[in-house]
């Protein structure tokens, strides 16, 4: 009988949603080694208890009164999930494992996993001698990992502490805060797809649409932008006070690019493009100081190059659609080979909202 599964999340939110993804997609790749068929059914019934724990490295370095508030909450939590018939549990938090102990001595009848031990097995079984280790500072300050991997016989390297605090930074306003990412484009076939994903990874969503399409971007939990209306200039003091969005995916090309490179954030903005085929003006994203890449996914079909690398990205991206991160928008519009031309024209005039899908009847 399968067992039951549970998830201490809630530190922060995402980190809990995204190890759901990473259990499902674990899930996943197990059920199609042994050649048995992917069901909602075959899925291990899971729990995620999402509460509001007190900031963990905040509370170790605090040697006063309070020192140990994360420890309640997570203790009711992990009770919830006992009584939901979890017995085995794991912790969606580096940090807090420096409450694994207390957790486990108060709870013997659940197996609670210790993420940085498997990850030192883990690790010595693929052949590791050393590891760099890029965590918070209250992981470094109960040398979590240090003596896990010391166990499995090895070395970790630990940065000096003014890159330590360059990379808590980079933790705690860059990946905690999530991602602002515009998407250009946003109701068509690849743009909705890009909202959805950027969405499901926790990041906050804004695309340019026309004003009937904005309903369909509003259900996919992203904010509109009639680009009808706003100019470049206007949404990004609107929505960012002139910073710029972190990420700006543009899937239409043309002018609309150009106005992309001037929504990047200063310093570290990042526009892609799926259409970047023209000639631009990158002074507007140099003077941001911002980055740019192309999305070419046909180069592997025609080059044979690093197929492996796209094939796990569709793993990833199955993973995703069966846990129900993501879903197909097909316009509603029905064509088929005699109605080729008016498909063409859905796209090029771009009233199609989603996918044009062309019936072929053998």
């Amino acid at each position: 009988m399968t067992q039951v599964v549970g998830i201490l999340g809630g530190m922060g939110p995402a980190a809990g949603a995204d190890f759901v993804r990473l259990f499902v997609q674990a899930c996943t790749q197990q059920m199609r080694a042994r050649g048995e068929p992917v069901r909602d059914q075959s899925f291990p019934e899971h729990w995620l208890a999402q509460v509001p724990v007190p900031d963990r490295t905040e509370a170790l370095a605090s040697a006063g009164q309070g020192a140990h508030q994360p420890l309640e909450p997570m203790l009711q939590a992990l009770g919830r999930l006992a009584a939901l018939g979890s017995r085995t549990v794991a912790i969606a938090c580096n940090t807090a494992h420096a409450w694994h102990a207390n957790l486990q001595e108060r709870f013997p009848q659940v197996e609670l996993l210790h993420m940085a031990r498997e990850t030192a097995r883990h690790l010595a079984a693929q052949g590791a001698t050393g590891v760099a280790l890029m965590a918070t500072e209250g992981t470094y300050r109960i040398r979590l990992y240090e003596q896990a991997l010391a166990q499995e016989g090895l070395e970790c390297h630990v940065p000096l502490p003014e890159e330590r605090e360059t990379i808590t930074r980079g933790i705690f306003e860059g990946v905690k805060a999530g991602n602002t990412v515009l998407v250009q484009g946003a109701a068509g076939g690849v743009g909705n797809v890009v909202v959805q994903l950027a969405g499901y990874f926790g990041a906050k969503v804004w695309g340019t649409v026309a004003p009937e399409n904005a309903a369909l971007l509003e259900n996919m939990g992203a904010i509109p932008i009639n680009y009808t209306k706003s100019t470049v200039t206007d949404y990004v003091q609107e929505y960012t006070a002139g910073e710029g969005f972190d990420i700006v995916y543009d899937t239409v090309g043309g002018t609309t690019l150009d106005a992309s490179f001037q929504a990047a954030k200063v310093y570290t903005g990042h526009v892609l493009s799926i259409l970047g085929w023209g000639t631009h003006n990158l002074a507007p994203l140099s003077f941001r100081g911002a980055t740019y890449s192309g999305v070419f996914t046909l180069r592997p079909l025609l080059t044979g190059l690093h197929k492996k690398h796209h094939g796990d990205i569709l793993q990833q991206a199955t993973a995703i659609i069966e846990a129900g991160g993501l879903k197909p928008y097909v316009d509603a519009e029905e064509y088929s080979f005699s109605s080729v031309q008016q498909a063409y024209e859905a796209l090029e005039k771009r009233t199609a909202r989603g996918k044009v899908v062309i019936e072929c009847k053998m």
